[in-house]
């Protein structure tokens, strides 16, 4: 697919469906999720139970519980990733092996290129204001305007 909107060429898909899954996916990735920005949803279809996705996302948010503050977690390395969990809570032998196995398979990587941005964009002193959702290839000293539309 070169857009996510192809997914209306799937048989049996409807536009009940695609509003339901389409938060959820993208054609721009390198085959990984990001361990860093999967929501719960995308990290339990890879059949993390949901005891282990909100263990990922409680460490994300870190002590304070709040997204974006200073003392948010972030999996830095694949390799690291598991002792990185373990140390602000408890996971079971069973959790260990199936992150284990995301991680060794590329399943899950702790890093992306890709990179998909609301924009609020305001003319001015005035109340005119427009929504974009843009999604960037950001590379070193490069970055790449992959696809761009206004959002209702």
């Amino acid at each position: 697919f070169q857009k996510v909107e192809e997914l209306y060429l799937v048989q049996g898909m409807t536009p009940d469906i695609y509003r339901d899954v389409s938060p959820a996916v993208t054609v721009y990735t390198g085959g990984g999720v990001n361990l860093n920005t999967a929501s719960a949803r995308v990290l339990e279809a890879l059949g993390l139970n949901s005891r282990l996705v909100n263990k990922i996302l409680n460490f994300r948010l870190g002590p304070d519980s709040q997204p974006g503050t200073k003392d948010d977690g972030v999996f830095t390395d694949p390799e690291l990733a598991i002792s990185q969990l373990k140390t602000g809570a408890f996971i079971s032998e069973d959790d260990v092996n199936s992150l284990r196995d995301l991680l060794e398979g590329g399943q899950l990587v702790v890093h992306s290129n890709c990179l998909k941005l609301h924009i609020l964009a305001r003319l001015g002193d005035t109340k005119t204001a427009r929504w974009f959702g843009v999604v960037i290839n950001s590379q070193p000293q490069h970055i790449e305007i992959l696809d761009w539309q206004e959002l209702l």
